[in-house]
């Protein structure tokens, strides 16, 4: 204990001397406080350099390969189809190619009203129009049509505008209820 308030009577005037810019010669400093002194920037340098080495190991994992967007929209686990403003399949993922039961290759370029029932054209038709040219967002019912899977499916369909660099494609997810 008096150890202790003899160190930090010494920290103090340690404290004040350097403030004033009055710092006596190292001479005039028990060794025992530099000794100290001496052993806690030691110690605090160490942890900088610990701290630095784990900065670079973050910075490292950083570096290394990440999951894409392309992954991330492919592997989604709701069904997402980007369209151009005519509404041709540019390109779906995997969710809704399972949705519309085709191939990538059998969608891209088709008009996505072709998989919609023929009564929710004009509803679909207008969503389209509202997110090409306010870039709202809408949203509703319609009924998939042609899936091969003994009949007709309800589906929640919405249309948001797509991150494209020339604007005109627009994200349409399918909500399969």
């Amino acid at each position: 204990m008096v150890a202790e308030s003899s160190d930090n009577e010494l920290e103090r005037r340690a404290a004040e001397l350097l403030e004033s810019g009055g710092l006596p010669a190292t001479g005039e400093l028990p060794s025992s406080y530099i000794t100290r002194l001496i052993h806690q920037l030691q110690v605090h340098q160490i942890e900088l350099e610990m701290q630095n080495d784990e900065l670079q190991r973050a910075w490292g994992l950083e570096e290394e390969p990440t999951v894409t967007r392309a992954e991330l929209f492919e592997l989604a686990p709701i069904a997402y189809v980007v369209v151009a403003t005519d509404g041709s399949i540019v390109t779906v993922n995997k969710q809704a190619r399972v949705l519309l039961n085709h191939d990538q290759w059998a969608l891209v370029g088709r008009d996505l009203a072709s998989f919609i029932h023929r009564r929710d054209h004009p509803r679909w038709r207008h969503s389209l129009e509202v997110a090409v040219t306010h870039g709202a967002v809408d949203r509703f019912d319609v009924t998939l049509t042609g899936r091969d899977l003994g009949g007709a499916d309800g589906v929640t369909v919405q249309v948001r505008m797509a991150p494209s660099a020339d604007g005109a494609a627009y994200r349409v997810v399918l909500i399969d209820p």
